[in-house]
């Protein structure tokens, strides 16, 4: 996993939260136990099931997952969550 500071804030990982090996956390990131990242998979398109045979996980685990993403992000479907972390990274 790499961590970057983005306007002089990093992010802060849970020792208990998931993140997986190629995942890229900038700025202002706080994951709590229980928490999940994965590299891309939102970003890139990817179904839920898609995302749960990558990872090993139930299609209701990944769902569950993103609605506790939206619900910290503010929004309400993948589009608006792609939308949101492509405004962040450029500012």
């Amino acid at each position: 996993m790499a961590t970057y500071e983005y306007d002089g804030l990093r992010p802060e990982v849970d020792a208990d939260a998931y993140v997986h090996e190629q995942a890229t956390l900038i700025g202002q990131v706080s994951l709590s136990a229980g928490a999940s990242v994965w590299p891309h998979a939102v970003l890139r398109g990817s179904s839920n099931k898609a995302i749960a045979t990558d990872l090993a996980l139930g299609e209701a685990t990944v769902k569950t997952h993103l609605i506790r993403i939206f619900r910290k992000t503010e929004v309400k479907k993948r589009s608006e969550l792609v939308a949101k972390v492509l405004l962040d990274l450029n500012g």
